[in-house]
C-alpha cells in the first residue's frame, strides 16, 4: 500500500493538511495494532498474515503487508475463464467460505469486503479468503482528500444497511449468486432465480434478506441443508420405527434396483438356523428389493416349486403386538378378494 500525498499540495503543507495527515498516521498506527491480532489467526480457508511494516517518506506512507502465498487465482479470474460455476462445486466453495467466515467471526474479525476478487482458489479447488479487515481499513484511509486516490476499489454499495458480521453474510450471498449466474446483482431486494435448486435458493434467501435480524449467521448457515444435505436413507437402512408407530401398511415401489442377496432386508433379521426351518426360505428365493412400506420391505421372490414370481412384503414385527393382529386380520380379509384390476 502506498498512501501518497496529492501532488497539488506541493512540498509545503498547510496546517490543515498537516492535521489531516497526522490524523491518518494515527489511523494507520491503529491498523497496525489491529494487525498484531490478525497474525495470530490460522485457518485452512483464511489467508494468513505474517507481518506489517510502515515506512514514512517525504511525500507518502508505504505500508507493506506480508501474507501467505497461494498458488492459484481469484474467483473473479476463475469465473472469467470457466464461466458460471455449477451448483455442486458452489456447495463446496460455500462450505469452505463459511468455515473461514465463521472462524473470523468467532475471533471478532469482520471481513468487510467479501467478494470474488478477495477469494483465492488453489490448484486443488480449495478456496481461501484474503484481504480481510485490514485492507478495507487502509482503503478507507486512502479516501482522505490529502492522498492520491488508490487504484484499489472497495464496494460501498454492496450492502443496503449496516455492515458487521451479518454484512459479511450478505456479501457471501451476493458472491454465490454472482458465481452461479456469471453476473453481479445490483438490485434490491435481491432476485433469486427460480431455476436454482430449492436448497440453494433457500440458502441464498437466508443470506440476502434485508432484515439483518432474520439473516442467518455463518454458524447457522454451516448447518443449512445446502451445506450439509441430509443423506437420503436407503430402503435397507430404514426400520419399522421410521413409520412413527402408524397403524397402516403402505407400499411404495420406486424405480427397481437390484440388491445383492446378502443385503436384502431378510438377511438382517434371520439366523441360519431360522432360515432352515422357515417356509419362506424353503419355498422362495429372494430376487430383488422392489420398495419399502411403512413397516417393512417389498421383495420380489420366485417360488422354487412352480417357478412363478411373487411380491412379498416382509414385516419384522412382534407377533404379540396389536399391529400384528390387525395386519393379520386385514390380510385374511383381503385374501378373499378377486378382481382382474386388483392385485391379489
Amino acid at each position: 500500500w502506498v498512501l501518497q500525498w496529492q501532488k497539488k499540495m506541493g512540498p509545503f503543507l498547510t496546517s490543515q493538511e498537516k492535521e489531516k495527515i497526522d490524523k491518518c498516521k494515527k489511523q494507520i498506527q491503529g491498523a497496525e495494532t489491529e494487525f498484531s491480532s490478525l497474525v495470530k489467526l490460522s485457518h485452512p480457508n483464511v489467508i494468513r498474515y505474517f507481518a506489517m511494516n510502515l515506512k514514512e517518506q517525504d511525500d507518502s506512507i508505504i505500508v507493506d503487508i506480508l501474507s501467505e502465498h497461494v498458488n492459484g487465482v481469484s474467483l473473479t479470474a476463475h469465473l472469467s475463464h470457466s464461466g458460471p460455476i455449477p451448483v455442486h462445486q458452489l456447495r463446496r466453495y460455500a462450505a469452505q467460505l463459511l468455515s473461514g467466515l465463521e472462524y473470523l467471526h468467532s475471533n471478532d474479525v469482520v471481513h468487510k469486503d467479501l467478494r470474488a476478487s478477495n477469494v483465492l482458489v488453489d490448484a486443488d479447488g480449495n478456496v481461501k479468503v484474503t484481504d480481510y479487515s485490514i485492507s478495507k481499513r487502509l482503503a478507507d484511509i486512502c479516501k482522505e482528500d490529502v492522498f492520491e486516490q488508490s487504484r484499489v476499489s472497495f464496494s460501498d454499495s454492496a450492502l443496503p444497511y449496516k455492515t458487521g458480521k451479518k454484512g459479511d453474510v450478505w456479501c457471501l450471498g451476493l458472491l454465490l449468486l454472482f458465481l452461479s449466474q456469471g453476473q453481479e446483482c445490483g438490485a434490491y431486494p435481491v432476485t433469486i432465480p427460480h431455476d436454482l435448486p430449492a436448497d440453494f435458493r433457500d440458502f441464498l434467501k437466508k443470506c440476502v434478506c434485508l432484515d439483518d435480524k432474520e439473516r442467518w449467521s455463518a454458524q447457522q448457515l454451516l448447518k443449512h441443508s445446502f451445506i450439509n444435505p441430509q443423506p437420503k436413507m436407503s430402503l435397507l437402512e430404514q426400520s419399522p420405527e421410521d413409520s412413527g408407530g402408524q397403524d397402516y401398511v403402505e407400499t411404495v415401489i420406486p424405480r427397481k434396483q437390484v440388491i445383492p442377496r446378502k443385503q436384502l432386508p431378510s438377511a438382517a433379521f434371520f439366523t441360519e438356523t431360522q432360515r432352515q426351518f422357515s417356509r419362506y426360505f424353503i419355498e422362495f428365493e429372494e430376487l430383488q428389493l422392489l420398495g419399502k412400506g411403512a413397516f417393512g420391505a417389498v421383495i420380489k421372490v420366485q417360488n422354487k416349486l412352480d417357478g412363478c414370481c411373487y411380491a412379498v412384503k416382509r414385516i419384522p414385527i412382534n407377533p404379540a403386538s396389536r399391529h400384528f393382529r390387525r395386519i393379520k386380520g386385514e390380510v385374511t380379509l383381503l385374501s378373499r378378494l378377486h378382481h382382474e384390476n386388483i392385485v391379489r
